[in-house]
């Protein structure tokens, strides 16, 4: 009898001993959202909320070559230039020296960039979402500058009236992920602004074996800006007349914004070079 009462009490032990050392052991899975970079970058570490008590615990599966790699130590790195979408990987992690692993998932999550759009513009009086200029695709837009979308916050519809000093932010959805960050667009309703006329002769042709950028409309044309699609600028001009051949800078493959900007008001295009 007192041998099976020594048994039981190693067996119970052993079970209890397991059981906190299992309580302070586990790798919690994870989830990291981060805007699609021309750079690459370390997006998080899956090790730092999992409940670890060993500090030297490593990865047993890292990932050393991909697009998205995991290293020893749990960070989680991608390339540059990744299109949007979502990554899940598995890692494990295992106590040295003993059989006692936990195992957990990194879900990774790339968004793209927001559009583009002049961040302030004027628009005639009686305007609503849908005058907005804006380059993107599957934009939407929102009355507050948080990022993401909740229940509770539902895009703005676009006969949504424009309210005069009011700042609208905007996002782009590409591959079915919403642009984390959202670009504002401050509004002035005059009853000078005349976007839709002002620019309704405007015609454009883009040579990509010179870089010229032939543009010609009914009005002068006072300024054009070149941007990427990450937002930055890469060229503006003062122009002052109706019709213009602009020799652009030497660009790299892909597709650019150009803002032409005309007694007050704005419009913009896409060209691929």
């Amino acid at each position: 009898m007192k041998k099976i009462n020594l048994v039981a009490l190693i067996l119970v032990f052993f079970v209890g001993s397991s059981q906190a050392l299992r309580a302070q052991f586990l790798a919690v899975d994870d989830q990291f959202t981060v805007t699609a970079s021309a750079f690459p970058m370390v997006v998080g570490n899956v090790l730092s909320n999992d409940n670890l008590s060993n500090p030297s615990i490593v990865i047993t599966n890292p990932i050393s070559s991909g697009v998205i790699t995991l290293s020893t130590n749990g960070d989680v790195a991608i390339v540059a230039n990744l299109e949007p979408m979502i990554f899940t990987i598995t890692y494990t992690v295992c106590i040295p020296g003993s059989v006692l692993c936990s195992t957990a998932i990194c879900m990774v999550t790339i968004t793209p960039v927001p559009p583009v759009a002049p961040l302030t513009q004027t628009l005639p009086f009686n305007s609503t979402i849908a005058n907005l200029v804006v380059t993107g695709q599957d934009v939407l837009w929102y009355a507050n500058p948080s990022a993401g979308r909740s229940v509770n916050e539902l895009p703005l519809p676009a006969t949504t009236p424009l309210v005069n000093g009011s700042t609208y932010y905007a996002t782009q959805t590409v591959n079915g992920i919403e642009s984390k960050e959202r670009i504002p667009v401050t509004v002035t309703l005059s009853a000078l602004a005349t976007a839709h006329f002002t620019f309704a002769d405007f015609t454009y042709y883009f040579d990509s074996e010179t870089s010229n950028l032939e543009l010609t409309n009914s009005t002068i044309l006072d300024q054009i800006q070149l941007f990427d699609l990450t937002g930055k600028s890469i060229y503006s001009k003062t122009i002052g007349l109706t019709k213009v051949t602009v020799t652009l800078p030497e660009l790299a493959a892909g597709t650019y914004v150009v803002v032409v900007q005309s007694q007050g008001s704005r419009f913009s295009f896409k060209f691929v070079n």
